[in-house]
């Protein structure tokens, strides 16, 4: 099962511009679930997070519902969500008593934002409403990493701003472990690569799908999920839906 989060600075968007990333996961036989969640600023950060730590939980535990395997759940995000990731990523999930050790077995974060602290100080924050103590609690880069740590890939665009450039390399020095360059079918615990040339809020353009070049970073989008998932044994080659 492929668990995919939507990104739009955690105050926009819906999950349904998202749904071309189901298409070739389903027809390879994978599960692929795009939960929504409540945006600020409607609920504070905090809540939002609870939400999708909820949503993952509920799903990892009816996921033979579904036709997928519990042992096989990979969670991805984009911008706001590729926080989100890293944040389900640092949750403890030990009353799962998941058979592996950890309920995630990969996680893909695309142009995330894992230090809250320079968002804060954006006008961003009239809607995210983030306080210092907030900001600092809610940071994937100042949390632990899980006893059983997942395979993690991190992809950013060569285009983004100064702050989304910063934030990949930030996450992975918090991650303490040694890296490899971003590579297909790489065993390293942990995936970071050079920045995608020419893509401005890489690989998923976050105005929408039918927003011009859309087509050119859909394929990105998924060459940079597949490059986690496949490797890992995330298709399982049976008859499953979105």
């Amino acid at each position: 099962m492929l668990v995919f989060y939507h990104g739009g600075y955690w105050r926009s968007a819906d999950k349904a511009w998202f749904r071309f990333i189901a298409r070739p996961f389903v027809k390879r036989g994978a599960v692929v679930v795009l939960p929504n969640y409540s945006l600020c600023p409607s609920v504070g950060m905090d809540a939002l997070v609870e939400q999708c730590t909820r949503s993952f939980e509920w799903l990892w535990r009816n996921v033979a519902s579904f036709g997928g395997d519990e042992s096989r759940v990979f969670v991805s995000g984009h911008s706001a969500a590729g926080h989100i990731s890293g944040m389900l990523l640092a949750h403890d999930w030990s009353s799962l008593r998941s058979s592996s050790g950890f309920p995630i077995k990969g996680v893909t974060a695309i142009s995330g934002l894992f230090d809250l602290e320079p968002i804060r100080l954006t006008s961003l924050n009239q809607d995210l409403r983030l306080t210092a103590e907030s900001a600092t609690l809610n940071s994937p880069v100042n949390l632990p990493l899980p006893a059983r740590l997942p395979l993690i890939s991190a992809a950013v665009g060569g285009l983004e701003s100064d702050e989304f450039q910063a934030a990949e390399p930030a996450f992975r020095r918090s991650r303490r472990r040694p890296l490899m360059q971003h590579r297909r079918g790489s065993g390293a615990p942990l995936l970071f690569g050079p920045p995608f040339d020419g893509q401005s809020r890489a690989p998923i353009q976050q105005d929408g799908p039918q927003s011009d070049g859309t087509v050119l970073r859909r394929k990105t989008c998924v060459s940079c999920l597949s490059a986690i998932t496949a490797p890992s044994g995330c298709f399982p080659r049976r008859k499953s839906g979105v």
